[in-house]
């Protein structure tokens, strides 16, 4: 594998990894409110000050918060870079109240051209690649029409994605990661995971190849069913191949139906690992420690742990990460089983977000990235 150069640093409001390899450099970065009175203006103009920094380019930009808050960073973005030629997925907070913790999740690369895909008007993807393989960085796709059936907004949501990737040169098989943005998930979760399956079917997506995924309840300010966003390689060496990543605590999610891999290695320069939205769901499919937030969130923490094992990596390997929480009034409970475990902090946006059952209170997502030689 390509040697890939990992620095890290953390301040007040903002972390962030940078993955320099021969070719490019990208940067991970997770944006936050310095304190209360912080304002979203001030979190952009630190996203700003970044890319100056790195002379790099947003391929993909996700926002989370309550709807003011949103709103806030549409606008303080359209006044920084005039109208944003990337994707940008926006993702009111889940439980409605904004009482997690609002920010931008930020993935740029530098060193590399980057191309931006347009669908009907708007940035849906940028494009970037190296000799090993080409990216694409989609997100913000919503179904035209908020007023169909729900399932009919999910399916043309996915074709929307498929469009999208078509414009790359790719198609839905050279997808790695998925994030599907629900609202009011426990209503139609069995429907939303129906077309999915039929999608993937059409598109020769089997269960064993299928892209890690996050599927989490929660609302966005065009008023759809559903926002996705996903991340595809096309890979140009075999070395570069995607390969899906067994969880060692975890039966497979296909066995209960929902059609994703628990990790996925994207096949990108250097040793990185995409985990999917982890619950408290034991290796029967089951969920484990049913309305105990403390006791799903350490079951969830090992589960996830051992994923980032299983690759050589640890918690301080991660590069971002989101946690969500059904209820919250239960996201001081993060902050005290880091302090518990004796676990740093590490890249991480606390939001609230209704999970796939109606008895999980917990859910992480996370990626990960260690130095290969």
């Amino acid at each position: 594998m390509s040697r890939v150069k990992i620095t890290r640093q953390a301040g007040k409001g903002l972390t962030v990894t940078t993955l320099a390899g021969p070719e490019l450099t990208e940067i991970y970065a997770t944006l936050t409110h310095a304190g209360p009175a912080e304002s979203p203006a001030a979190v952009v103009r630190r996203l700003a000050a970044l890319l100056r920094q790195y002379r790099a380019a947003v391929v993909k930009l996700d926002a989370f918060g309550a709807p003011r808050r949103l709103a806030a960073y549409s606008a303080r973005l359209r006044s920084e870079f005039g109208a944003p030629a990337w994707p940008f997925t926006r993702v009111t907070d889940g439980a409605g109240t904004g009482a997690g913790l609002p920010g931008l999740q930020v993935h740029a690369v530098a060193g590399v051209p980057v191309r931006t895909i347009f669908l009907d008007g708007r940035p849906a993807a940028r494009v970037y690649e190296d000799s090993r393989a080409r990216y694409c960085a989609a997100g913000g796709l919503v179904p035209p029409d908020a007023r169909a059936p729900r399932p009919r907004q999910a399916l043309a949501a996915l074709t929307a994605l498929e469009r999208t990737l078509g414009l790359a040169g790719m198609t839905p098989r050279d997808l790695v990661r998925t994030w599907f943005y629900l609202d009011d998930i426990l209503d139609w979760y069995g429907d939303f995971n129906a077309v999915r399956r039929g999608f993937f079917g059409r598109n020769g997506i089997r269960a064993a190849l299928a892209p890690a995924s996050t599927g989490i309840g929660a609302a966005n300010p065009g008023g759809t069913a559903l926002v996705l966003s996903a991340l595809a390689v096309r890979p140009k060496t075999r070395g570069a191949a995607a390969r899906p990543v067994p969880s060692p605590l975890q039966g497979p999610a296909p066995a209960y139906g929902s059609l994703f891999s628990r990790a996925m290695e994207p096949g990108a320069p250097g040793g990185r690992l995409l985990v999917s939205g982890t619950a408290s769901i034991g290796r029967g499919g089951g969920t484990v420690h049913a309305g105990d937030v403390n006791a799903q969130l350490a079951f969830t923490m090992k589960v996830v742990g051992a994923l980032l094992a299983a690759r050589g990596m640890r918690w301080a390997d991660i590069t971002r990460a989101i946690a969500y929480f059904k209820r919250p009034a239960d996201i001081p409970a993060f902050a005290r089983w880091l302090k518990r475990t004796g676990t740093a902090p590490f890249p991480v946006l606390a939001v609230g977000g209704a999970v796939c059952r109606e008895d999980l209170l917990f859910e992480l997502e996370a990626d990960a990235a260690r130095p290969v030689t």
